[in-house]
């Protein structure tokens, strides 16, 4: 998500994440800008309803490339509402107020796959919002597909259906239709009047005076609103006088809009107008202030926005903390560590932490790791780790990780892990840690180093002196698994021993790690535990998986053994299993005309494995035959 300057400049990055596309933001009268978002969850898919804050991130968890390009401050945003794989468009947060009290602060949004219109009403939770969907409107009719949410002047919905043209990554419009379409509909509630001149246009513009104008800042109609602003916002510091009178109505549109002018004048007299805002009595104004003082850079707002922290409403604390990170100011960063002393929601901790980072100042940001609250280091750290110039060491990192707080052990984990140049550190808190008592979550904090770490040369020092009962085999094994660009000869026999141990648990872990380092020569090994009848089915199977290659071949047992699960019907796993290995075998002439025999019951995936087994095998007409043959019998093969 972009933010520039109505001409173009200023081009900065507001927001991001793993999510596929982002479509459509909307604002509401504080300026916090929601959206939609396609596929913001990968398993299951699922599209959200956001609310974009500064400096967000936001999932897929799984686009792990993508999530580096930003700074994070932790776990990732969660939305407002996840909403199914439904294709969202666009959307709009209604302002006119025509639809009554039950639709006010309600998001709507075009659903491109399911022929719906649907409503999200807000409702505020902490820094943020929550909501659920819900059906709006419909259309019965197969070809539509809606993209947009207007709201026109006179407080009816338009909604733009695109009709049947498009026929790209949707699954409800694989085939162009261009007989449909499409329209534009408008959506009135029932008993609605519209107001008299919706757009103001007949309102004398350039000849009303600066208060006039300002008396227009509260009136019902939006669009007369929206031009009352921008028009005493063209006049400058001359509308400031009816501007400043403004910010004491007693109607909260007015108000508010008033310090939008205010900000988009942008003066030192105008900035002064919108500090008087900062002590408003509501705190939807006081809000709007801080994003004032964010959007002028008004440095003589530091003060204000430091008092702001300590706001009764979280989303003023929210702004008040991203208006001080861009006024880079040192002396907010004792404020802001203490505002992240106590239990806050995702949104405000990531507020506070991103000014931090922001202002950037390490000495100042350094002091808050000595302090007692725990959630106090656990900002610092991350903002320390964020910055440049942090000088972050690691002797905090792994005190924290002994620290009582889940959430600071949490943090320093993370940013434990990515750093490989601490492998001293590392080795040392493993000796300390693995020689004493371990609670399940220091079991997983072992387990997560010794993966990260294992590449270091001090933590594999470490590994070959501890005593053998120290960590549990599989605890190692899971670790060699999971580090692909580390390795010791002399794990060798480890690989060997476990692998041939009757603990179906630490031979499933062999396994795992095997098929990490499986080029390091392990193929006698896995065919003994495939050929052991006395081994479960699935491990032979697994062990055969990974023992298959373009010059393995396979007994008449282990054949049987991986043709079993497509004749008799296993699991989807099982069937997996079997068909990678004998895709992956040289199989013989009479085995591949069994398994061809086979084919019509393969499902898509099944059967783009076993055709390897075809690719390398020996090849006649008969073979070819039998083959095609059994090919046209497969609704696989669509």
């Amino acid at each position: 998500i972009w933010s520039c300057r109505p001409d173009g400049s200023d081009i900065q990055v507001h927001a991001g994440g793993g999510m596929d596309n982002p479509v459509e933001v909307a604002f509401n009268q504080e300026g916090e800008i929601f959206g939609t978002a396609n596929i913001v969850q990968g398993s299951p898919r699922s599209d959200a309803i956001l609310h974009w804050v500064h400096g967000g991130v936001y999932p897929r968890t799984d686009q792990g490339p993508v999530l580096a390009e930003f700074k994070r401050t932790g776990d990732l945003l969660p939305p407002v509402a996840f909403i199914g794989h439904v294709a969202p468009a666009g959307l709009a947060l209604p302002r006119s107020g025509s639809w009554g009290a039950e639709y006010r602060d309600n998001l709507f949004y075009a659903e491109f796959n399911t022929r719906r219109i649907m409503r999200v009403p807000l409702q505020r939770s902490g820094a943020t919002y929550r909501g659920a969907a819900q059906t709006f409107a419909t259309s019965a009719d197969p070809g539509a597909h809606f993209t947009d949410v207007i709201e026109d002047a006179d407080g009816s919905l338009l909604v733009i259906a695109t009709g049947g043209w498009f026929r790209r990554g949707c699954p409800t419009s694989v085939v162009a239709k261009a007989e449909l379409t499409g329209g534009i509909y408008r959506i009135r509630r029932i008993g609605a009047r519209a107001p008299a001149d919706p757009r103001g246009n007949g309102i004398a513009w350039q000849a009303s005076s600066p208060e006039s104008l300002a008396s227009l800042l509260g009136d019902p109609r939006m669009v007369v609103r929206d031009r009352a602003l921008a028009e005493l916002a063209r006049r400058g510091d001359a509308a400031i006088p009816a501007l400043t009178s403004a910010l004491g109505d007693a109607r909260y549109l007015a108000r508010s809009n008033a310090v939008w002018s205010v900000t988009r004048i942008g003066s030192p007299a105008a900035q002064s107008g919108a500090r008087r805002a900062l002590r408003d009595p509501d705190a939807r104004i006081r809000e709007v202030a801080c994003q004032s003082a964010f959007v002028t850079t008004d440095r003589e707002a530091a003060g204000a926005l430091i008092a702001c922290l300590g706001d009764e409403s979280p989303g003023v604390q929210r702004e008040a903390a991203r208006a001080l990170g861009r006024l880079r100011n040192p002396t907010a960063i004792p404020a802001l560590g203490a505002a992240a002393a106590g239990p806050h929601d995702p949104i405000l901790t990531h507020a506070l932490i991103y000014a931090l980072i922001e202002i950037d100042a390490p000495a100042e940001t350094q002091a808050l790791l000595n302090r007692r609250e725990p959630l106090v280091r656990r900002a610092a750290m991350i903002a320390l780790d964020a910055s440049a110039g942090g000088g972050l060491g690691a002797a905090p990192v792994f005190a924290a990780l002994r620290d009582p707080e889940p959430a600071l052990r949490s943090a320093a984990l993370e940013i434990a892990i990515r750093h490989p140049e601490w492998g001293r550190a590392a080795a040392d808190y493993l000796a300390a840690v693995v020689a004493g008592p371990r609670d399940h979550a220091t079991e997983g904090v072992v387990a997560r180093l010794l993966t990260a770490f294992l590449p270091a040369p001090e933590v594999r020092d470490w590994l070959r002196a501890s005593p053998a009962p120290a960590l549990k085999p599989e605890v190692v094994l899971d670790a060699i698994a999971g580090a692909p660009k580390a390795w010791d000869e002399r794990w060798r026999d480890l690989f060997d021993s476990s692998l041939r141990s009757p603990d179906v648990t630490l031979a499933q872990a062999a396994l795992r790690a095997v098929a990490t380092h499986r080029q390091r020569g392990f193929s006698a090994a896995l065919q003994e535990v495939g050929r052991d009848a006395n081994r479960p089915a699935q491990l032979r199977m697994a062990a055969l998986r990974l023992a298959t290659g373009a010059d393995t071949t396979l007994d008449a047992a282990a054949f049987d053994l991986l043709l079993d699960p497509l004749v008799r019907g296993g699991t989807p796993e099982g069937r997996l299993q079997a068909t990678a290995a004998l895709g992956a075998a040289k199989l013989s002439r009479a085995q591949l005309l069994k398994l061809a025999d086979l084919m019509p019951g393969a499902g898509p995936v099944e059967l783009q494995q076993l055709l390897g087994a075809f690719e390398r095998g020996p090849v006649d007409a008969v073979l070819a035959a039998r083959l095609l043959g059994q090919l046209k019998q497969s609704p696989g093969r669509f």
